[in-house]
C-alpha cells in the first residue's frame, strides 16, 4: 500500500500545475462559453486517474516523480525532485537530517513514516466516502412521499424539500418541492434536463471520488468548488443559449427564487440554487453569443493545455551514438564514440608527440571522461566502465599498487559514516564547519564543481587513482591544478543532500570504489 500511496501523492502533486493552469485560464478566457471551463476540468480528471503519462519535448511539469519508489527500498537517500532547484535544495537537506541513514535508522524510519502517512490517507478517504453516504441517505430520507409530476417517472413531487435537485447516477429523478408553481417549474426542468443531457449527474459524483482519494491536496478542494460552479453555469448557458432577453430575466429570478445556503461541499445532489448564484444571475443577464474565433481560440488552448500538462518531461533516454569529436593536446589526439546510457564506452587515441605517458583527461557534455596515468601506447583502442555517480572513465594502464597515503584529509579523524560498498560507498568524516580539507597525496585536480546530492566537489587524481571530495564549504584549487599531499584544497562544509558538517571521501581504484581508510597508513 506504501507504493500505491506513493503513486497517488505523485499524481496528485504534478496535477497541481495543471489545476493552476486551468484556475489562470478561467480567468483569461472568461468570455469563452463556460463548457470550455468544464472542458478543462475533464483535463484534471484524466491527469488524476491515468496511472501513467506520455513523454513529451512540450510538457511543462516540472519533474514527473517528485518522490521516487526508491525511498522504500532504500536505493536512494530520502529527498524530493520537484524540478525547481530552489524548493530541492532547501527541502532535501531537511529531509536528510531528518531521515538520517548513516544510523541505521532512515530506512525503518522512511517506512514508519510512510506507513503512517498510508494508514492516515486510507482513514480520509474511508471518512469522505461514508460522509457522501451518509448524507446521500439523509438527504433520501428526507424527501419523503412523492408523486409523480404529469405523469413522469423521472420527474417527481415532494412536501419535504425546499430546492429542486437531481439525485441519482444511472437513473437520475428530479425531484421538485409541491410550493412551486407551474411557471416556475417549467424554468427548473430546463436546467435539471440540461444538466442530465450534459452528464453533470455523473461527473459532480465521480468528481467526489477523486477528491475523496486526494483529499490531502488543498488545490484539489479548490479544483472541485470551482467545478461545481462551472458545471451550475454551464448549465445555466445551455437553457438560455437561444432565448430572449426577457427569458434569461425570468429565469434568473427564478434562480433567484429557488437560492439555497450552501453549507458544505458535497457529491450530490445537482440542485437548482445551491452554487454560487449571484455570479451565475450575472453571467446569465450579461450572456452573449460568443463569437466564432473565440471557440476556435478555446478550443485550441483546451488541446495545448492537454499536451503540455498531460505528459511528462522526457527522460535522458537517448540512445544516439556520441558523434565522434576530436581532442587534442600537446601529446594527443583521440576520439570517444559509444552509447552514453551503456556501461561501457570506447576511447580511440594516437600519439602525436614524443611524451607517451601521463595524466590525461577532459569532459564532454555527456559523460565526463578522465584518463589517470598510465603508459599510453601510440595507438590505443580502450573501453572502460562508466560510472553511476560520476560519469568517470580511468584509464587504468597502470599495474603499479596504490601506495599508502599519511596524510588524513582533515583535521577531525572521527568517522561518523563507514565506507558501506553497496548502500554508502564513500568514508563521511565528521568536523567543524570551515575546518581544513587537505589533498591526501600528489597528484592533479581534474574536476571542481556541483552537484546536488554532493554538494561541492573536488576530484583529485594521483598516481594510480581517484580521490572524490564531497559536501565542501569552499574550494581553494582549480581544475588543472598541481598539489602536493597536505596541501589545503578547500574548507570541510555542508553543502548537498548532508545531514550537518562533515566530509564524504572517496576512492575509485582499478574502476572500483574503494574504502580509503585501508589504504591510510600512519607515520
Amino acid at each position: 500500500m506504501n507504493l500505491i500511496f506513493l503513486k497517488i501523492l505523485n499524481i496528485s502533486f504534478t496535477t497541481c500545475w495543471l489545476i493552476l493552469a486551468v484556475i489562470v485560464l478561467r480567468l483569461i478566457f472568461c468570455k469563452a462559453p463556460k463548457w470550455v471551463s468544464c472542458l478543462l476540468w475533464a483535463l484534471v480528471f484524466i491527469r488524476l486517474v491515468l496511472p501513467f503519462s506520455f513523454e513529451s519535448s512540450f510538457s511543462m511539469i516540472p519533474s514527473s516523480e517528485i518522490i521516487s519508489a526508491d525511498i522504500i527500498t532504500g536505493d536512494s537517500l530520502p529527498s524530493i525532485d520537484s524540478g525547481i532547484a530552489i524548493i530541492n535544495d532547501t527541502v532535501n537537506p531537511i529531509m536528510a537530517k531528518a531521515f538520517v541513514p548513516d544510523e541505521n535508522k532512515g530506512s525503518d524510519l522512511i517506512h514508519t513514516v510512510l506507513t503512517v502517512s498510508t494508514v492516515v490517507w486510507i482513514t480520509g478517504t474511508i471518512l469522505m466516502i461514508i460522509y457522501a453516504f451518509i448524507s446521500y441517505m439523509l438527504l433520501k430520507k428526507s424527501i419523503g412521499a412523492t408523486m409523480l409530476f404529469e405523469g413522469n417517472k423521472r420527474i417527481k413531487v415532494s412536501d419535504g424539500i425546499k430546492t429542486p435537485f437531481i439525485l441519482g447516477i444511472f437513473r437520475p429523478v428530479i425531484y421538485i418541492p409541491s410550493s412551486l408553481d407551474k411557471e416556475t417549474c417549467d424554468y427548473i426542468l430546463e436546467h435539471e434536463k440540461a444538466h442530465i443531457k450534459r452528464g453533470d449527474h455523473f461527473w459532480k459524483p465521480f468528481g467526489f471520488v477523486l477528491l475523496s482519494i486526494h483529499w490531502f491536496n488543498p488545490l484539489c478542494w479548490i479544483a472541485y468548488d470551482l467545478l461545481c460552479k462551472d458545471i451550475e453555469a454551464a448549465c445555466d448557458e445551455k437553457v438560455i443559449r437561444n432565448k430572449d432577453h426577457g427569458y434569461m430575466a425570468a429565469y434568473s429570478q427564478v434562480l433567484l427564487n429557488c437560492a439555497v445556503q450552501r453549507r458544505r461541499i458535497s457529491a450530490c445532489p445537482l440542485s437548482f440554487g445551491e452554487t454560487g448564484v449571484r455570479q451565475r444571475v450575472k453571467g446569465i443577464l450579461n450572456y452573449k453569443k460568443p463569437a466564432f474565433w473565440i471557440v476556435l481560440i478555446s478550443v485550441s488552448v483546451i488541446v495545448a493545455a492537454g499536451v503540455c500538462f498531460l505528459t511528462i518531461p522526457k527522460k535522458n533516454k537517448e540512445k544516439d551514438v556520441i558523434p565522434s569529436e576530436e581532442y587534442s593536446s600537446i601529446a594527443f589526439s583521440y576520439e570517444v564514440s559509444g552509447d552514453v546510457n551503456t556501461d561501457k564506452i570506447t576511447v580511440t587515441g594516437e600519439s602525436t608527440g614524443n611524451e607517451e605517458s601521463g595524466s590525461i583527461y577532459f569532459r564532454t557534455e555527456a559523460p565526463k571522461l578522465v584518463f589517470v596515468n598510465g603508459d599510453i601506447p601510440s595507438d590505443f583502442t580502450f573501453t572502460g566502465a562508466v560510472g553511476v555517480e560520476h560519469p568517470v572513465i580511468v584509464f587504468s594502464g597502470a599495474n603499479g599498487e596504490f601506495e599508502n597515503f599519511t596524510v588524513w584529509p582533515t583535521t577531525s579523524e572521527r568517522i561518523s559514516v563507514s565506507y558501506e560498498p553497496e548502500t554508502h560507498p564513500e568514508t563521511d568524516i565528521a568536523g567543524e564547519l570551515g575546518d581544513p580539507i587537505y589533498a591526501i597525496t600528489d597528484g592533479t585536480i581534474v574536476y571542481v564543481g556541483w552537484d546536488e546530492v554532493k554538494g561541492n566537489e573536488i576530484i583529485l587524481s594521483s598516481k594510480d587513482a581517484l580521490i572524490e571530495y564531497h559536501h565542501l564549504d569552499s574550494i581553494s584549487v582549480q581544475s588543472g591544478d598541481e598539489v602536493k599531499g597536505g596541501q589545503k584544497i578547500g574548507e570541510l562544509g555542508n553543502t548537498g543532500l548532508s545531514t550537518g558538517p562533515h566530509l564524504g571521501i572517496s576512492l575509485l581504484k582499478d574502476l572500483e570504489k574503494q574504502d580509503i581508510t585501508l589504504y591510510y597508513k600512519t607515520n
